[in-house]
Protein backbone atom coordinates (compact mmCIF):
# COMPACT_ATOMS: atom_id res chain seq x y z
CA UNK A 1 0.00 0.00 0.00
CA UNK A 2 1.65 3.26 -1.32
CA UNK A 3 0.42 6.69 1.41
CA UNK A 4 1.49 9.58 0.75
CA UNK A 5 2.19 13.03 3.12
CA UNK A 6 -1.51 14.87 2.40
CA UNK A 7 -3.24 11.45 1.51
CA UNK A 8 -7.02 11.15 3.18
CA UNK A 9 -7.37 7.38 4.97
CA UNK A 10 -10.03 5.85 6.94
CA UNK A 11 -9.31 4.06 9.73
CA UNK A 12 -10.43 0.27 9.55
CA UNK A 13 -9.90 -0.40 12.92
CA UNK A 14 -10.56 0.76 16.77
CA UNK A 15 -12.12 3.04 18.43
CA UNK A 16 -12.17 5.65 15.40
CA UNK A 17 -13.13 3.23 12.95
CA UNK A 18 -14.25 4.63 9.50
CA UNK A 19 -13.30 8.36 10.65
CA UNK A 20 -11.41 10.29 7.79
CA UNK A 21 -7.57 11.48 9.00
CA UNK A 22 -4.67 12.77 6.54
CA UNK A 23 -1.80 11.26 6.67
CA UNK A 24 1.27 13.54 8.15
CA UNK A 25 4.36 11.47 7.93
CA UNK A 26 4.81 7.74 6.77
CA UNK A 27 7.49 5.34 8.48
CA UNK A 28 7.67 1.65 8.04
CA UNK A 29 4.54 0.22 9.10
CA UNK A 30 3.04 3.01 11.07
CA UNK A 31 1.60 6.35 10.01
CA UNK A 32 1.07 9.60 11.87
CA UNK A 33 -2.80 10.91 11.39
CA UNK A 34 -4.03 14.04 12.35
CA UNK A 35 -7.65 15.43 11.98
CA UNK A 36 -7.30 19.69 12.79
CA UNK A 37 -9.25 18.52 16.59
CA UNK A 38 -8.55 15.47 18.19
CA UNK A 39 -5.12 15.15 16.60
CA UNK A 40 -3.73 17.96 15.65
CA UNK A 41 -0.74 18.52 13.37
CA UNK A 42 1.47 19.40 16.01
CA UNK A 43 0.16 15.60 18.42
CA UNK A 44 -0.69 13.53 15.43
CA UNK A 45 -2.15 9.78 16.12
CA UNK A 46 -0.01 6.96 15.53
CA UNK A 47 -1.83 3.84 13.41
CA UNK A 48 -0.46 0.70 12.25
CA UNK A 49 -0.52 1.42 8.58
CA UNK A 50 -3.30 -2.33 7.68
CA UNK A 51 -5.49 -0.33 10.02
CA UNK A 52 -6.19 1.60 7.64
CA UNK A 53 -7.33 2.05 4.01
CA UNK A 54 -6.46 4.95 1.98
CA UNK A 55 -8.54 6.93 -0.53
CA UNK A 56 -7.53 8.47 -3.37
CA UNK A 57 -7.84 11.75 -2.51
CA UNK A 58 -4.47 13.30 -1.69
CA UNK A 59 -4.41 17.32 0.05
CA UNK A 60 -2.16 20.02 -1.15
CA UNK A 61 0.42 21.33 1.56
CA UNK A 62 -2.21 24.56 1.70
CA UNK A 63 -4.76 22.71 2.88
CA UNK A 64 -2.78 21.47 5.54
CA UNK A 65 -0.79 24.60 6.95
CA UNK A 66 -3.15 24.89 10.16
CA UNK A 67 -5.84 22.45 11.77
CA UNK A 68 -8.24 24.97 10.95
CA UNK A 69 -7.61 24.54 7.16
CA UNK A 70 -7.27 20.81 8.18
CA UNK A 71 -10.53 20.24 9.86
CA UNK A 72 -12.17 22.22 6.93
CA UNK A 73 -10.71 19.92 3.98
CA UNK A 74 -11.70 16.73 5.83
CA UNK A 75 -15.23 18.21 6.57
CA UNK A 76 -15.45 18.89 2.78
CA UNK A 77 -14.40 15.70 1.61
CA UNK A 78 -16.95 14.25 3.64
CA UNK A 79 -19.51 16.46 2.53
CA UNK A 80 -18.45 15.46 -1.00
CA UNK A 81 -18.51 11.57 -0.18
CA UNK A 82 -21.89 11.93 1.40
CA UNK A 83 -23.43 13.58 -1.59
CA UNK A 84 -22.06 10.83 -3.97
CA UNK A 85 -23.51 7.89 -2.03
CA UNK A 86 -26.64 9.79 -2.01
CA UNK A 87 -26.28 9.71 -5.91
CA UNK A 88 -25.98 13.40 -6.39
Amino acid sequence: MKLEVGQIVMSRAGRDVTRYYVVVQVAQSRVLLANGSKYTLQAPKGKNIRHISPTKTVLTPSDMQTDDQLKQALAVYNQNRAAQMQGG
